[in-house]
């Protein structure tokens, strides 16, 4: 009876395994896109100088033409000045990273509750439905509740470790929001922090798709070595029918890839990054002088 009980334990704790490893230990916002940053201004063009609209009698005087010098001054009078390029590509700087840093935080936040409500709740009933079975007659507990124990515990810890461990997004949003801007140094000191932050919230996001596909690949191997810790340890025979145990490994193997799908692709904080420096690399290109 238990050779006969434990496949079927098997398929419908994987497909609960398979679900807590597609779920991230915290889930990112959703990813930007193309409203998440304005536009860039287009560049200012360039000034060039007026046609010379002068009548007949006045160009046959010798005082209508000027010199090369004095041309060269009306066109640099014409030109903005270098100062004033710099101060307009730092304004965009600063407000493209205004335009996407505080909300991202709020987004992140709102996402997080919910991923450590869900794995509370849903760890905490895996874990009540392990007490449904009868410990075994040597005092040992039942293959299913250790089972059930085990997965309901990996997400337990799911829900704790996002409670316990936020996102780098949320903490660097908040303090760029706080962040005075009243006057020149501060706007630009606003700027490098912005940037600097936008790098570190990259860095947390590709290690979090590490740890999330660990976790992943631990929840979907966990219950196959405990409900086959005879047949893979002890060599006993394998459970019947067959075709149960092909449907647990399948399973698993499909957890298994899910899990890993993360580590080949870029977190939404990486994203962020990247749109951002596509966006800088335009303003600067359409800067004379950038800086």
């Amino acid at each position: 009876m238990r050779r006969t009980l434990l496949p079927l334990f098997a398929a419908a704790s994987l497909f609960a395994g398979a679900a807590a490893a597609q779920a991230p230990s915290s889930p990112p916002p959703p990813p930007p896109d193309s409203a998440a940053f304005p536009p860039p201004p287009p560049p200012d063009p360039q000034g060039a100088a007026p046609a010379a609209s002068a009548t007949p009698a006045a160009s046959a005087t010798p005082a209508a033409s000027a010199t090369p010098a004095a041309e060269s001054d009306e066109l640099s009078a014409l030109r903005p000045s270098r100062p004033a390029r710099r101060r307009g590509l730092w304004r965009e700087r600063l407000r493209l990273l205004n335009a996407s840093l505080p909300p991202l935080a709020e987004r992140s936040r709102e996402s997080r509750r919910t991923d450590i409500l869900v794995n509370s709740i849903s760890g905490a009933v895996t874990i009540g439905l392990g007490f449904v079975f009868s410990p075994r007659a040597d005092g040992s507990p039942h293959p299913a509740q250790v089972l059930l124990w085990t997965q309901g515990g990996l997400l337990v810890a799911q829900g704790l470790a996002s409670l316990a461990f936020p996102p780098a997004r949320e903490r660097l949003s908040d303090a760029f929001a706080l962040l005075p801007q009243a006057t020149v140094r501060a706007r630009h000191a606003r700027v490098r922090f912005g940037e600097e932050a936008l790098d570190r919230m990259a860095a947390d996001g590709a290690r979090r798709r590490v740890i999330g596909a660990v976790v992943g690949v631990a929840a979907a191997l966990i219950p196959m070595t405990v409900i086959y810790s005879d047949q893979i340890f002890s060599g006993q025979p394998w459970p019947e029918p067959s075709e149960l145990n092909v449907i647990a490994f399948a399973v698993s193997g499909v957890a298994i890839v899910q899990a890993l799908t993360p580590l080949f692709s870029r977190s939404a904080e990486e994203r962020l990054r990247d749109e951002y420096r596509s966006r800088l690399r335009l303003l600067r290109e359409g800067a004379e002088d950038p800086d």
